[in-house]
């Protein structure tokens, strides 16, 4: 049985990626998930339409602008899919767990 993702073809750019946008935290410095999205629409010139995701039920919220320099910045990461995208966040929801629990016993 094959687990073979299905990749995107070239021809589609940027379209139907998903991403988080990173933010450094205010106490550590350390970059954090800021939003998480899908690139639903190429705009003129460099532009695309990027849906914004709740953090709180996962519902959609809004709808921002990207430039493509932007989205291939070290502030975002781009995913194939949406279970690597969802995969990613909860290995950072983890590592925070871990931390703050850390903080927690070191105090």
């Amino acid at each position: 049985m094959s687990t073979k993702r299905p990749v995107k073809p070239r021809t589609t750019g940027l379209l139907g990626l998903f991403g988080h946008t990173y933010k450094p935290d205010e106490e550590t410095g350390e970059p954090r998930i800021h939003y998480q999205f899908e690139v639903i629409r190429k705009l003129s010139g460099n532009k695309y339409a990027v849906q914004l995701f709740s953090w709180w039920d996962g519902c959609r919220i809004e709808i921002e602008i990207y430039t493509e320099d932007f989205l291939c910045s070290p502030e975002v990461k781009l995913y194939p899919s949406e279970e690597a995208w969802k995969w990613a966040y909860e290995k950072e929801r983890h590592r925070r767990d871990r931390e703050e629990k850390a903080g927690r016993e070191a105090a």
